[in-house]
């Protein structure tokens, strides 16, 4: 899987908490947590890649991407964090930029299914 800036703790999405309220349909606490990916890893959750800008100011990286990071790295999933320097959606960084982050991504997702490698 690959997660590129996404909000994965809806509970704690700053100015995404509307769009996340909406999202699930509720503003309750517990249908946040539950709809929220971070927890939701176990031992079935699968290799992650996890694509985050240096100034993103949707997804920021320490209340999201670098928990969701650390919760895969306890639980012994397989994960890697790719920081890239721009802002959300690949915002600040070239074509030539998107497109390397897009192959590393492949690339990431081809390597942990089937064991076909690069």
């Amino acid at each position: 899987m690959v997660d590129d800036f996404g909000p994965v703790d809806l509970t704690n999405a700053g100015r995404l908490s509307n769009g996340a309220y909406r999202l699930v349909g509720s503003n309750s606490p517990d249908a946040l947590r539950d709809a929220s990916p971070l927890f939701l890893v176990d031992a079935h959750t699968p290799p992650m890649l996890i694509v985050q800008g240096d100034a993103d100011p949707a997804v920021d990286r320490d209340t999201q991407s670098a928990k969701l990071f650390q919760a895969l790295k306890q639980r012994g999933i397989p994960t890697q964090m790719l920081i890239y320097s721009g802002s959300h959606a690949f915002k600040g960084l070239s074509d030539d930029e998107k497109q390397h982050f897009q192959d590393l991504s492949i690339q990431f997702v081809l390597s942990t299914v089937g064991g076909i490698r690069f």
